[in-house]
């Protein structure tokens, strides 16, 4: 179990996970505020858990809007507008504590 870097770049994505992905976020009203707050994380390199350790995906709330991932991967997103909830048994990066040696 290794935490793996979050790709930031949506044009590296397969393309079905980027057309699902524009797709929320176009449908889910992702506003420029938010769309602000959510440029800063993901210039901040994040991590996440890979998929043995959250085959679950993980997620990353933030003060209107919640992003969803699994592994490498942002898959969707929750708005306040379009509001859910993460699947259970995801990881919450705000509590996930990596294993520091396998950066």
């Amino acid at each position: 179990m290794s935490p793996v870097k979050v790709r930031t770049d949506i044009r590296n994505y397969p393309p079905a996970v980027r057309e699902h992905l524009v797709k929320r976020i176009d449908e889910r009203t992702l506003l420029k505020p938010m769309a602000e707050e959510f440029a800063v994380w993901l210039r901040s390199e994040p991590y996440a858990p890979d998929l043995e350790e959250a085959p679950a995906g993980w997620h990353k709330a933030f003060s209107s809007f919640t992003v969803l991932g699994e592994g490498e991967l942002i898959k969707s997103l929750y708005t306040i507008y379009a509001p859910g909830k993460p699947r259970r048994g995801s990881i919450n990066l705000d509590q996930w504590q990596p294993n520091q040696r396998a950066r």
